[in-house]
């Protein structure tokens, strides 16, 4: 089973869809229920978002998990200035981007940046 969520709250309403392996598309409320094996999860453009970038899974047994976030551009481009930044601030050998360990930095990796940078 693959539940997906995609993010911000009531994106769906804005036209944010999902597929797996370019199926038909789905909004963020709906569960599948897939066979075991490996997919590609794509994600519908919408305008005035940066769409996710598409995502392999391996679905083994159980319920699987799938987060995904639209941004605007302007948080996009924070982002991008903190990653920068950080590669910068952060001392070697520390990891310090990807705080979730999803693979890349979303919003909630910045804004931990934000606070770690704000305690030292």
């Amino acid at each position: 089973m693959l539940l997906m969520t995609l993010l911000p709250k009531d994106i769906d309403k804005e036209g944010a869809m999902w597929n797996l392996n370019n199926g038909d598309w789905s909004d963020a409320s709906e569960v599948f229920d897939v066979s075991n094996g490996d997919y590609i999860v794509h994600f519908k453009a919408i305008d005035g978002w940066n769409t996710p970038e598409s995502q392999k899974v391996r679905l083994s047994g159980g319920t699987s998990f799938i987060t995904a976030e639209y941004m605007p551009p302007n948080l996009t481009n924070l982002i991008q200035t903190l990653q920068v930044l950080c590669e910068i601030w952060q001392p070697q050998g520390t990891e310090l981007l990807d705080m979730n360990e999803n693979d890349r930095v979303d919003l909630i990796d910045a804004m931990r940046i934000i606070h770690s940078m704000n305690s030292q």
